[in-house]
């Protein structure tokens, strides 16, 4: 055990059930406390962001163990006229970062090592403190490029791809080089990523993402006993990118779907999606909002299905699909972040609406493939993306043993 200090920097709160900075920041802070850290935890979580997401027991465990929390009330960017490093810098809230990151230093709190989840906390932290490991979420120029569809009457479609392409330019990314390269050790989540920095002269590593811990449930599955065939989809609809995700289905997915000879059953947990409603008999859409506990929802289904066309960042939902040892049809561009996963055997892509009919009806008729698929999932969670395993290669970046 030790008495040294280590400060966390992120967005969002310590909770695994919130995602993303959810879980980095619940699992890396569990960790150092485990290990008889002293931790300090800063975090950007604004209003907005608080009154959306429910606010659990997991920050509560966490001080009960020893974490000093600070919480810094920030409003929304809004970024529309600036471009290139500039973008980047407000869309971070760098000067935010930057003004807590000098009282930071003004404590002279004797800090063994910093580490951060968000580019803005990375700039900040850099060459004023040290060691620093930074991880940075799914870049701005690709969620702008991906998230937003180019529409021909819409000078807001063309201002957002415009930013895109200079916040992402060589320029921009040489301007981060600039701040960051020999000063921190920086990763990304998702490999591609990584590449696609040091392919613009960005120093960036590698580090495997992963997903809460889960049990899976003892109890056999029973399959189609009803002859309805049960999807499972978890993540918030409210998001630029689920709208997005929502057309395709409603416009080209779906209506292709409705050939199939069986019911179709499919279950959204998550904000949003209320308004949804099936045009087609042998289709079910099934809205329930946020749950505490997903073991049931996972435990029934008979696949998780996220056929979402959007190739950016590693896709936690499917990892989670993966820790319960559950079949899933995914979209191939989840393969930019997940290309370990073998198609066939861990994960099932389908690229367009006749090949994901094609794989729902194959799963439908042979329960046993789909239960073969879920055990390879399971088992290659258990090897490459569980969070204890992936954490520490965090903490020995730092130099924290």
């Amino acid at each position: 055990m030790c008495a040294d200090r280590v400060a966390v920097y992120s967005i969002g709160i310590p909770d695994p059930s919130q995602g993303g900075s959810g879980i980095f920041n619940y699992y890396v802070i569990r960790a150092l406390l485990e290990k008889g850290y002293e931790v300090d935890g800063y975090f950007r979580a604004g209003k907005t962001f608080l009154q959306a997401h429910t606010v659990g027991t997991f920050l509560g465990e966490l001080e009960a163990r020893g974490l000093n929390c600070t919480i810094i009330d920030e409003e929304q960017p809004r970024p529309r006229g600036l471009f290139g490093l500039d973008l980047l810098l407000d869309s971070h809230r760098v000067a935010v970062c930057s003004g807590v990151v000098d009282e930071v230093v003004k404590s002279r709190k004797p800090y063994v090592a910093h580490i951060a989840h968000d580019l803005g906390w990375i700039i900040a932290l850099a060459g004023r403190v040290a060691p620093v490991v930074g991880l940075v979420g799914d870049p701005l120029p690709n969620r702008l490029r991906h998230g937003h569809e180019l529409r021909w009457n819409s000078m807001r479609s063309w201002l957002l791809r415009l930013q895109a392409m200079s916040a992402g330019s060589r320029w921009a990314v040489r301007g981060l080089a600039n701040r960051l390269n020999g000063k921190v050790v920086l990763g990304s989540f998702t490999p591609s990523h990584a590449k696609e920095y040091r392919d613009k002269g960005l120093d960036c590593e590698h580090f495997r993402w992963f997903s809460p811990e889960v049990t899976p449930s003892s109890e056999p599955r029973v399959r189609n006993a009803d002859g309805v065939f049960r999807m499972l989809h978890v993540g918030t609809l409210a998001s630029t990118a689920s709208n997005k995700m929502l057309r395709y289905w409603m416009q080209r997915l779906l209506p292709e779907l409705a050939s199939l000879p069986f019911t179709v059953e499919i279950r959204f947990v998550g904000r949003g999606g209320q308004e949804l409603e099936s045009r087609w008999k042998n289709i079910r859409l099934i809205t329930l909002g946020h749950e505490e506990s997903l073991d049931t929802e996972y435990h029934n289904c008979d696949v998780f299905f996220s056929p979402m066309q959007y190739p950016v960042g590693t896709r936690t939902r499917i990892l989670t699909a993966m820790s319960y040892g559950v079949p899933i049809i995914a979209d191939p561009s989840a393969s930019q972040g997940l290309p370990e996963l073998v198609p066939g055997q861990e994960i099932f892509y389908g690229r367009d609406p006749v090949e994901i009919k094609s794989i729902i009806q194959a799963l439908y008729e042979n329960p046993g493939l789909g239960d073969a698929a879920g055990k390879s999932a399971r088992g290659k969670w258990e090897q490459l993306f569980q969070p204890r395993q992936n954490v520490e290669a965090i903490l020995k970046a730092a130099g924290l043993h």
